[in-house]
């Protein structure tokens, strides 16, 4: 009942560098009303999820080297500084006790809470261990993040940095040395408003002044993207609604998401900002980017009937407007 134009992009992990080109090139063939994203999620498995914000990204790898190879640890231990050590030392100091990002000036430019984003929300916020169970979280593991902020606020709308990768030496294999380099990949997810440049800049600039003994430090960064959010209303939003209440059977949910989509903003901006529909099949027990990520076939199923809703609805939608 409507045009569709389906655009497979494949650079959305890496921040999609060549996307602003690409639609800049090919701007008046893809020129759309309204932009519907598969790769968000829902609320929990039956409930369908709207998402209205994402959380920024920016990342870094740091290395610290103390020697031009590895030397013997009861030759050189004592003296000879070890590198991971020292790598473990700085990667302390990005966090506070509650393990909230400690970068000198980073929550500078983190907007506080509105009233209504402060809201707890129920079966949610007031459940934690329920979000824990659902994410795999080990018995008598403390959740993250000032205990005074709502879990949700923590998870949509304030920074937070992980150690996504580390080098040193494998256990298999090692032996009494002392390395001569140490290295991790750092990724920060930044709140609503938070400038990645800016972000990446502090970060280095903290661990600059926080490399011990005299270790010589490589800091190379990468691409970001902001945060993007949107006002879950108008015309486009109400038929999305009303598509997945007639694919699920259950009101959806709107929701913010942690994750980053960096294609979003530059995508929706670049035709005038168009409503975007983040729609998906993922639940918190699908567990992203692991060895064993999966989906819910029924929800699959449900979604799939949804966006055939959708263009339905979009259709009369537009249909209404030039009456």
């Amino acid at each position: 009942p409507c045009n569709v134009r389906v655009l497979v992009e494949g650079e959305e992990e890496i921040g999609s560098p060549t996307l602003h080109a690409f639609l800049t090139e090919r701007l008046d063939e893809l020129r759309s009303d309204v932009l519907v994203l598969a790769d968000a999620g829902n609320w929990s498995v039956g409930t369908p999820g709207l998402t209205y914000s994402l959380r920024g990204l920016a990342s870094a790898d740091i290395a610290l080297r103390a020697l031009d190879g590895p030397v013997h640890s009861g030759m050189a231990g004592g003296a000879v500084p070890d590198p991971v050590m020292g790598l473990a030392r700085v990667l302390a100091s990005l966090v506070d006790e509650y393990g909230d990002v400690a970068i000198d000036g980073l929550w500078d430019d983190v907007r506080p809470l509105t009233p209504a984003e402060a809201e707890p929300i129920a079966g949610f916020d007031d459940t934690p261990e329920a979000f824990a169970r659902a994410m795999g979280t080990r018995a008598g593991v403390q959740l993250a993040g000032d205990p005074d902020v709502p879990l949700h606020a923590r998870l949509w709308n304030r920074p937070a940095i992980t150690v996504i990768g580390i080098d040193g030496h494998p256990i298999a294999g090692s032996s009494n040395q002392i390395v001569a380099r140490a290295a991790a990949r750092l990724s920060l997810r930044l709140a609503p408003g938070q400038d990645p440049v800016r972000a990446v800049a502090q970060l280095r600039a903290h661990v600059e002044q926080r490399v011990p003994w005299g270790l010589e430090l490589s800091f190379r960064a990468h691409g970001g993207a902001p945060a993007w959010e949107t006002e879950p209303t108008g015309a486009a939003f109400e038929a999305a609604k009303r598509a997945l209440r007639a694919g699920f059977g259950v009101d959806p949910v709107l929701m913010g998401v942690g994750g980053s989509i960096p294609f979003v903003g530059p995508f929706a901006d670049a035709f005038g900002g168009i409503p975007a529909l983040l729609l998906g099949p993922a639940d918190p027990r699908s567990r992203i980017h692991g060895e064993d990520e999966s989906l819910h076939l029924d929800d699959w199923r449900k979604l799939i009937r949804s966006e055939v809703y959708l263009l339905a609805e979009l259709s009369e939608t537009a249909s209404r407007a030039t009456r």
